[in-house]
């Protein structure tokens, strides 16, 4: 019986992890449509938006998916990300989570101090 409900698990895991990379490609494909739409139909706002905001439109998202190679990076190494800090213990779905999140904060908060 803790077979099957280990086989069930993977399997909900393998969907879920191709779901989210399926949505995540299809809403990067999406933006990166009505960004070249902007940049043709309006290359002035465009031009203004990229020099004035470029933090926003390129740091934030790069800050994102170098948090989440990060992640990637620690569970291929070691496993299971689990961890304790400051009386709290992040197991399971908890710890990639948080993991995230700090790496996404320090690398934002990077850009920000050096730009």
């Amino acid at each position: 019986m803790a077979k099957d409900e280990a086989k069930g698990t993977t399997a909900l895991r393998l969907f879920a992890t191709w779901a989210v990379v399926l949505v995540m490609t299809i809403a990067s494909v999406a933006a990166l449509f009505l960004a070249l739409r902007l940049f043709y139909r309006e290359p002035a706002l465009y031009r203004g938006l990229m020099t004035d905001h470029v933090r926003a439109m390129i740091g934030i998202p790069i800050a994102a998916a170098g948090a989440f190679c990060i992640l990637l990076v620690f569970e291929a190494r070691a496993g299971q990300v689990e961890f304790e800090a400051l009386g709290f213990r992040f197991r399971g779905g908890a710890g990639p989570a948080v993991i995230w999140v700090f790496a996404f904060l320090a690398i934002a908060g990077t850009i920000r101090m050096l730009w």
